[in-house]
């Protein structure tokens, strides 16, 4: 009777630990989309560093004379 038992507690404790683990997998897949949605983008950041920007209209340069 208690082998009995011990073998159900073992296959439930294989249950458990096989659903554990993929939760962890599922957690970490997560966890890495998140970090992407999250990190900066550098292509963007990029291109905006190289854009001209116009003078402004009241700079001497432009002005009318």
């Amino acid at each position: 009777m208690l082998e009995t038992e011990l073998r159900e507690k073992n296959q439930q404790i294989a249950q458990f630990q096989e659903r554990q683990r993929e939760f962890n997998v599922l957690l970490r897949s997560v966890n890495e989309q998140l970090a992407l949605a999250a990190a900066p983008k550098s292509s963007s950041t990029h291109r905006s560093s190289f854009t001209t920007k116009k003078p402004p209209e009241t700079s001497p340069i432009f002005t009318k004379t």
